[in-house]
């Protein structure tokens, strides 16, 4: 089985995740005791890097410059991960959404 297929191919999706995860770790460990302002404009940051390095490697995968290999990654996953150019404009455009959320999500932190 090739794993590094399968970790090329998800590796977007593990850099997203770790930074969102890295955003509740500094939230949590470190500014327990600042200001909303300031938890939501850290937490901003690093999602935002996160986002805008998965979608940089997306663009990558759908250039050709992270070599993605469609056949080998569904025969190592068996056709339980099926990826082709059409899904990572997806993927893309949900990243980018992401981003576009984010700020949003930063502003206004509590509703009437």
């Amino acid at each position: 089985m090739d794993y590094q297929a399968i970790f090329i191919a998800l590796l977007p999706d593990l850099i997203v995740v770790v930074a969102l995860f890295a955003a509740l770790g500094v939230d949590y460990g470190c500014l327990r005791g600042a200001s909303l302002d300031k938890r939501a404009g850290q937490a901003l940051q690093i999602c935002s890097v996160g986002l805008m390095v998965g979608l940089v490697l997306l663009v990558l995968q759908l250039t050709g410059s992270l070599p993605l290999d469609y056949a080998e990654l569904q025969k190592a996953t068996h056709g339980q991960l099926v990826l082709h150019p059409g899904m990572l404009v997806l993927k893309a455009l949900l990243f980018a959404m992401g981003l576009a959320v984010l700020p949003l999500a930063a502003r206004h932190m509590v509703t009437p």
